[in-house]
């Protein structure tokens, strides 16, 4: 195993992880405090109820900063707008296909952020990310064990 490309996929992927976790709280405190329609969605039709404008905003403003640390406000800028292609991409995919609101799409619901993050950096000429298999690998991990953990917290209606 090579630790060292395990290593630089937890560093790269991990303030996607953050952003994700952020989006959840996001959405439990708008419904615990009745905010909902405070924040109306992006377009219902296109990409369901939970894609709104504040968690766009918070996409934007928390990926852009964390994806900097990794070299530019340029990269900063790619990294937050592959997370949001890859986020808002699989609700748009997933309304297309006519599942439900919240309803389960194995792989695309665990990868989206991911291969949306490496999509945009694809877009932006910086290539494939050589430790994208240990960034797959982490994802496929990871993200169901903190939807289920956030699910077990009630934060979330269902465990992915």
């Amino acid at each position: 195993m090579n630790y060292a490309a395990l290593y630089q996929a937890v560093i790269f992927i991990s303030p996607a992880y953050i952003v994700n976790a952020a989006l959840m709280l996001l959405w439990f405190i708008e419904g615990r405090y009745g905010l909902k329609d405070a924040d109306p969605p992006l377009s219902a039709r296109m990409f369901g109820d939970h894609r709104t404008v504040a968690g766009v905003a918070l996409i934007v403003y928390a990926a852009w900063p964390i994806g900097t640390y990794f070299g530019s406000l340029l990269v900063g800028a790619v990294y937050s707008c592959g997370f949001l292609l890859g986020h808002v991409g699989s609700s748009y995919l997933k309304r297309r296909l006519h599942y439900k609101p919240g309803g389960r799409m194995l792989l695309v619901d665990q990868l989206d952020f991911a291969l949306g993050i490496q999509a945009a950096y694809i877009i932006a000429g910086y290539g494939v990310l050589p430790y994208l298999p240990e960034v797959l690998a982490l994802t496929l991990v990871i993200h169901p064990a903190a939807d289920y953990a956030a699910y077990r917290l009630r934060v979330k209606e269902v465990p992915w």
